[in-house]
């Protein structure tokens, strides 16, 4: 059985790399080595939170909260781009 303990320390490094990995992506969003590496650590951190919620229960992190496309994100409106008129 895989340690508890050992598997959030695991996720928590994904999670704050990935995080990390986001706060670069902000300045740099068209740095392809950067969007492989974040393809990466999802899928990784993807698989870490699957074994851990089949073994310990669900997280209240979860793999939807580290699922879809970079461009999905920096897309969509931000809180402050309001259309005219708008409200």
């Amino acid at each position: 059985m895989i340690n508890c303990n050992e598997l959030r320390e695991r996720i928590n490094a994904y999670q704050f790399a990935l995080y990390d990995l986001e706060l670069f992506m902000d300045s740099h969003p068209n740095d392809r080595q950067a969007q492989q590496l974040r393809a990466i650590y999802r899928e990784k951190l993807c698989k870490l939170i699957d074994a851990y919620e089949q073994h310990y229960g669900t997280l209240v992190m979860t793999k939807v909260d580290v699922e879809g496309s970079w461009d999905e994100w920096v897309s969509d409106p931000w809180p402050w781009d309001n259309t005219k008129g708008a409200r």
